[in-house]
């Protein structure tokens, strides 16, 4: 899993790649869609989170992430949707895939080259976004998310992140990863610290934005996932009233003078 991880940079390379090469002319151009519906679970849901706080309330484009089979009944031939499935093959995705195309929907496809969803996607003509999956899904967000946030912002305009914004973000990624690296004394990596601060706890992730809280979600599914540990996270000011208790409950930390 580590070394999965530490190709974060790669993938967002590999992605603003994808997205160059992709012809998206058949849903680009003077259609602007009422609304754009990210359909993905897992990690790939988490990337359609990471659209939405990006683009923000303030658009004019509702964004939303829909984690379930089939769409909303709501959506139609004015909207858009992105289908995202790190494997290609979630039946959640393919069914909201499928009845996008069948509602005359813009849709577009993110994933697994020669997967169910590619496979869907040139049935209905829709533009598709491929990679060759050598990491397991739970490990591919980088891709997924700069994938994401590059097609929407060159097919509709949601956001002004240009590619440079993001090639940084890949070299910052290139330079946690050798930071964090399993050879690195715990002194200088942040990742090991961290993991002996919260041997013993119950950790609460908090954050104090719509992204951060996003990065607060990821974190306490990578807990669960990978280390199999329980925590609970929240979006301030939300948090700020709901998980004062568990600030004060019966789990929260006691300073004890017994020095044994």
């Amino acid at each position: 899993m580590l070394r999965a991880l530490a190709t974060g940079g790669a993938q967002v390379r590999r992605a603003v790649t994808a997205a160059t090469e992709t012809d998206t002319s058949r849903v680009a151009g003077a259609f602007r869609p009422r609304a754009v519906v990210v359909a993905g679970i897992g990690v790939s849901g988490v990337a359609g989170d990471v659209l939405c706080a990006i683009v923000g309330s303030t658009s004019s484009v509702l964004v939303t992430v829909h984690r379930d089979a089939g769409l909303p009944g709501w959506v139609g031939a004015a909207d858009a949707v992105v289908g995202v499935s790190a494997s290609g093959s979630s039946e959640e995705t393919l069914s909201a895939v499928g009845e996008g195309i069948r509602r005359d929907a813009a849709v577009i496809g993110i994933g697994a080259t020669d997967s169910p969803l590619a496979e869907l996607c040139a049935i209905g003509r829709a533009p598709f976004l491929g990679w060759d999956p050598e990491l397991s899904s739970r490990s591919s967000l980088w891709f997924l998310a700069a994938s994401l946030l590059a097609v929407t912002r060159d097919c509709w305009g949601l956001h002004q992140v240009p590619d440079s914004d993001l090639m940084v973000a890949a070299d910052r990624l290139d330079g946690v990863a050798n930071q964090c690296r399993p050879g690195s004394e715990v002194f200088v990596n942040p990742a090991k610290s961290a993991a002996l601060d919260l041997s013993g706890c119950v950790p609460v992730l908090v954050g104090t934005s719509p992204l951060a809280g996003v990065a607060a979600y990821r974190f306490a599914s990578q807990l669960a996932v990978n280390a199999k540990w329980p925590s609970t996270w929240g979006v301030l000011p939300e948090a700020g009233r709901t998980m004062v208790g568990v600030l004060e409950g019966p789990f929260a930390a006691r300073e004890s003078h017994d020095i044994f």
